[in-house]
Parts: structure tokens; C-alpha cells; sequence
């Protein structure tokens, strides 16, 4: 069975508004053994797999949790000696929009150094980073130095005519766009719940949105973002990619260390509400 729908649902009350949000899909446990991603539908190879192994839960709480790997100078281009994982993976029907949300974990010994790329959302076809212009794009999340976060948006497609000089807004058209840079932060030895939500633009208009939850906190919302030129890109895929980088040594981690990641969901709506 391609894609698993639960029936799932949370009920927002505002006012005499009510919004009814349906899990599309829901991870189902880690498995002890075996293959690490059952129900992911991964689409493709995972690079570095090696790096990538089921283990208990960090901080003794019950179930088994996914442990990314990152030895001690890894970072992005580094050939020999790169740690992380990349992949993508289809669990859910393609949407319009969608929450994925999921909770992390950055080992107490953990260096932020300059930054890496944590998993997001993806939509379209092709290779959406690194400077390779797709049609897809995609919206990862980052850590920046000591543990700055933001999105991380690769899109080909213009943006306003102000977007670069927003102060919530780095521009790079050609290696990606950060959203909301600072305007969150990660912090090591604690499990960390982060949402998404994307909303595609209509072809033409520069009407999509992208919001961030941490720990149920909105810390980001941007409502005039151009993702696709076409109604064939949509949001359909998570994409698995973490790794430190920038590609220079100067971003390379600093010790041996591992990011925990667990309770991945797609919702077919974002986590909260409010009357714009």
C-alpha cells in the first residue's frame, strides 16, 4: 500500500470557527531490525545509509528513535569522511499544502559550528539544492551557529520585489534562501518538536505560505512566497537531508556526534489557526 491514511484527527476551536486537521501519515515504530524505514516509501537511494542506525531513546523514554551519525570533521563536498544521510521519501498523496512536523534531538556534545541542514518538505522533480536549478523546490530546515534555526528555501522562481531586504530573509538565488533566520534556536540535550507548514502559491502569484512551530510556539510566518510556475509541483515528499555544510572545512563538525529524530507525521492541515 502506497500511502497510509489514519483517521486521526484534532478539532481547533476559535470563536464559532472550528478547523478540523487529519494525520495524512504517521511513522510507524522504528523496528529493532530490519530494514529502518518501513511505511516511508523512500524513493530513492539513501546516500550515506551507514550513517543512519535504529537506538533507544536518549533520554530513557520509552521506544526506539532514529540516530544520524556525523564524525568528527564531516561536512558537505568532504567525499571521504561525510556524515549524515539524504533521501526522500513519499508516504503521503500530493498536497497543496501540509504540516510535517517531527521532533529532534542534538546530542549534549553537539557542535553547531556554522550550520547543517536538517529533513523539510519537498514538491516537483529534480535536485532542489546545491545551486541546480529544478522544477521542484524545497524547505528544509537549518541550524545556524549556535543553533540559530530557520527554513532553508530552494526555489528557482522570483520572489517580491522586497524580499531581499526583509530582515527576516537572507537572499541566495543561486544555493538557497534562509527564512527566519534567528528567529528560533536549537538547543542540545532535549527533544525539540518543530512543524512546518507550506502552502503552495497559484502559478502567477506570489501568494504561499510558510510557517514554523517550535514546541508549539509560532516563531515564523510568510505569506507572499513563489514555489512553483506550475500546478504539477506540489508538496510530495519529505526530504531526508542532514549533513553539515556549506561544503568548506570551516563548517565541518567539530567532534563525533549524532542528531535523534522521532514521531514524524504529514498533516493535511497546519497545527493552529487564526483569522488573517
Amino acid at each position: 500500500m502506497l500511502f497510509e491514511i489514519s483517521e486521526s484527527r484534532q478539532y481547533i476551536m476559535l470563536s464559532r470557527y472550528v478547523v478540523e486537521s487529519k494525520i495524512l501519515w504517521q511513522q510507524r515504530p522504528f523496528p529493532t531490525t530490519g530494514y529502518p524505514l518501513p511505511g516511508w516509501n523512500v524513493t530513492n537511494v539513501i546516500h550515506r545509509r551507514h550513517n543512519m542506525k535504529v537506538v533507544p531513546d536518549p533520554t530513557g523514554a520509552p521506544g526506539n528513535v532514529l540516530r544520524i551519525a556525523y564524525k568528527k570533521n564531516s561536512v558537505s563536498g568532504k567525499k571521504n569522511n561525510i556524515g549524515g544521510v539524504r533521501f526522500l521519501a513519499r508516504p503521503f498523496p500530493p498536497q497543496n499544502s501540509c504540516t510535517l512536523t517531527y521532533e529532534i534531538y542534538f546530542a549534549p556534545n553537539f557542535h553547531f559550528v556554522l550550520g547543517g541542514k536538517l529533513p523539510g518538505l519537498y514538491g516537483g522533480r529534480g535536485t532542489c539544492s546545491g545551486g541546480r536549478s529544478s522544477m521542484c523546490y524545497s524547505t528544509r530546515f537549518m541550524w545556524r551557529r549556535n543553533g540559530a534555526g530557520e527554513i532553508y528555501l530552494y526555489s528557482p522562481m522570483t520572489q517580491a520585489s522586497d524580499f531581499c531586504s526583509r530582515p527576516e530573509v537572507h537572499c541566495n538565488f543561486d544555493y538557497g534562501h534562509s527564512l527566519g533566520r534567528r528567529s528560533f534556536h536549537f538547543t542540545k540535550g532535549k527533544w525539540i518538536k518543530i512543524q512546518q507548514y507550506i502552502r503552495m502559491n497559484a502559478p502567477g502569484r506570489r501568494d504561499g505560505i510558510a510557517r514554523v512551530w517550535v514546541d508549539g510556539r509560532l516563531v515564523l510566518s510568510m505569506t507572499d512566497i513563489n514555489y512553483r510556475g506550475t500546478t504539477s509541483v506540489m508538496a510530495n515528499a519529505i526530504y531526508f537531508s542532514t549533513f553539515f555544510g556549506g561544503s568548506s572545512s570551516r563548517w565541518a563538525s567539530a567532534v563525533d556526534t549524532f542528531t535523534y529524530y522521532k514521531k514524524f507525521e504529514i498533516w493535511d492541515h497546519q497545527p493552529s489557526f487564526r483569522i488573517e
